[in-house]
């Protein structure tokens, strides 16, 4: 088995404090990924992602994961920011069913504007899992279109999954890739490229398959070798 990207909602800025689940079924795991203007936002129900939330300047990355227990998920309560929230989730389908679903993320900033988008990967412990890249950007682009030209040469189908925003307060939005990891190891940097300068807060990360936790422990057996018996 693998774990595998789904489905990605609808995004969800001010104007309404709820943040919608694309389609999914039992035990998909929904990330949620947030960006405020350094608002701290903590939705109930949800756990917050080791390395979440990243911030600088006028963008800070809120990252959360949830088992989803049906097919009929309630969307993510939040808060009315005082400048603006922006917000999405995505889902995959292949992880442990059990515990966290979370193999290992690392995160970062960029705190100095430019085009260039980089982030970090992370080492992954599992083959054949889809790899999530999220970061988020710190200004209005009216109908959200930023990032273009994704490339990891770690990874195969590196792919933009969807990516928004909103012009409310200072303005602010997030973008989404996946890329599959054949072997076990490093996942490798993500670039990309933005149409205008912004500072970022990004997030790597890699996921634990479903039935891996299930494999008993590997041992060796001895089996003792049979003497001869000498006749005469």
């Amino acid at each position: 088995m693998a774990v595998l990207w789904q489905a990605i909602g609808n995004g969800a800025g001010v104007g309404g404090q709820t943040t919608p689940w694309p389609t999914h079924v039992a035990d998909d795991i929904g990330i949620l990924a947030v960006e405020t203007d350094n608002e701290t936002f903590i939705p109930s129900g949800w756990t917050q992602l080791a390395n979440s939330p990243q911030s600088t300047g006028g963008t800070r990355l809120n990252v959360f994961w949830k088992r989803a227990a049906s097919n009929a998920e309630t969307q993510a309560e939040g808060f009315f920011p005082v400048d603006h929230r922006y917000g999405r989730i995505i889902t995959f389908r292949g992880a442990s069913p059990v515990g966290s679903p979370i193999d290992v993320t690392a995160g970062g900033v960029k705190a100095v504007g430019s085009t260039a988008t980089s982030i970090d990967g992370v080492t992954a412990a599992e083959d054949g899992n889809d790899v999530l890249y999220i970061t988020t950007r710190d200004n209005d682009i009216p109908g959200g279109v930023n990032w273009s030209l994704p490339i990891n040469a770690n990874l195969s189908s590196v792919t933009e999954r969807g990516e928004g925003g909103t012009v409310n307060g200072n303005g602010g939005g997030i973008g989404f890739w996946t890329g599959s990891l054949a072997t076990a190891g490093a996942t490798g940097t993500l670039t990309a490229t933005s149409v205008s300068t912004i500072v970022e807060g990004f997030i790597c990360i890699a996921f634990l398959v479903a039935g891996r936790e299930l494999q008993p422990p590997r041992t060796i057996e001895r089996i003792p070798m049979l003497g001869k018996r000498r006749i005469g």
